[in-house]
């Protein structure tokens, strides 16, 4: 297990897609770990070598975009607590 700045991870977009193969959505990396918790996470590489291309394959999507949204007003409502704007 390798540990990391957790804040690296926010720079990172990755798109939702649904069922259909549509776009739904683009959360962050880090969004992304801290709400799949307890769920199985599959990765493969699609790339040649020294690139960077992969799909990220998780079970129970179907509610990814509301445990993340959940998550972004926990966070808004933590940093209005505390007096601090930050975007």
């Amino acid at each position: 297990m390798n540990s990391l700045n957790i804040g690296a991870l926010s720079a990172i977009n990755i798109a939702v897609i649904n069922d259909k193969g549509a776009l739904e959505t683009t959360i962050t990396l880090e969004e992304f770990f801290r709400v799949a918790k307890s769920q199985h996470i599959y990765f493969h590489s699609n790339a040649p070598r020294g690139e960077l291309d992969f799909d990220l394959t998780i079970s129970k999507s179907d509610d990814l975009i509301a445990k993340v949204n959940e998550w972004r007003k926990r966070r808004q409502k933590k940093v209005e607590v505390t007096g601090i704007a930050v975007r």
